[in-house]
């Protein structure tokens, strides 16, 4: 979680770069792109087996949590690719 800490002073202005609708894997994609030594120093923090899913899972946390004045959760998605392709599903978010 403390590696998670340098990567949220970067949310605005991802929220601000992406469409006014967009899901947690834009959110994520992005994010890692723009911020990738925080990205990868956060997934190397991790002592879990599966560091994308639990950072990916802290990310939407954090969102959904401390950025309710930026963006709000409209829905699920129920098929979604992650990152890698894979299909999953993730949250919808629209600017407010």
């Amino acid at each position: 979680m403390e590696k998670l800490l340098a990567l949220i002073p970067a949310f605005p202005a991802v929220i601000a770069s992406l469409p006014a609708t967009f899901d947690t894997h834009d959110f994520i994609l992005l994010l890692a792109h723009s911020n990738q030594r925080a990205y990868v120093e956060a997934l190397n923090a991790s002592s879990g087996d599966q560091p994308f899913m639990e950072l990916h899972g802290q990310i939407g946390k954090a969102l959904k949590r401390d950025y309710g004045h930026l963006v709000k959760e409209v829905e699920i998605r129920e098929k979604s690719a992650d990152i890698f392709g894979n299909p999953s599903s993730c949250s919808v978010w629209q600017r407010v």
